[in-house]
């Protein structure tokens, strides 16, 4: 009887203990995905960069002043938008990090006296603006009086807290506008 018992024992253990290990499974190396979602960029990081970036764009000689307004690439380059909903739908409180800057630059009189200085200061603010943040999609850059008094009525209004949705359809359109000028 104590024969029986010991090879069923010895039996019980040996399928315990083959039944217990762990299966082997080739090793494979874990997968490294790119976030399906970018970094969002929200109102007060579009601030902080406005300001960065006017910082900049003023450190480039010729600049006496400058003023930026930071919007996603979907707002400031939407030509379609006919209706201020659809312009107001296109501006959200976080876009993706394609992002559009448009700079209204008041430059010295050396500087606004020939159409080629004009242009060279424009494209070194944009380069610097663009090499400081790798998420900028483009720089949009004026010296035109009217419409970097439009860039300052919508700087001014996203710096005082109004809602941003109000000021869609006018980066919109500075967009459109600044875009067409550079053509």
């Amino acid at each position: 009887m104590k024969r029986k018992m010991l090879i069923f024992v010895f039996i019980a253990a040996i399928i315990l203990s083959a039944g217990c290990q762990q299966a082997k499974k080739p090793y494979t190396a874990p997968k490294t995905t790119t976030p399906s979602n970018p970094i969002q960029v929200t109102e007060s990081d579009k601030r902080i960069m406005a300001n960065r970036f006017s910082e900049i764009a003023k450190a480039v000689p010729g600049v006496i002043s400058a003023t930026v307004v930071v919007a996603g690439a979907d707002a400031a380059m939407d030509t379609s938008s006919k209706t201020s909903t659809t312009a107001t739908s296109k501006l959200s409180t976080k876009s993706a990090s394609k992002i559009v800057v448009m700079v209204g630059l008041t430059l010295n009189k050396e500087s606004m006296s020939t159409d080629a200085k004009q242009k060279s200061v424009k494209n070194m603010v944009k380069q610097k603006i663009k090499s400081n943040d790798k998420r900028v999609t483009d720089v949009l850059v004026t010296t035109d009086p009217n419409m970097v008094k439009k860039i300052n009525d919508v700087a001014s209004g996203l710096i005082e807290g109004k809602p941003v949705l109000s000021y869609a359809r006018s980066a919109a359109e500075l967009g459109r506008m600044m875009k067409e000028q550079m053509k």
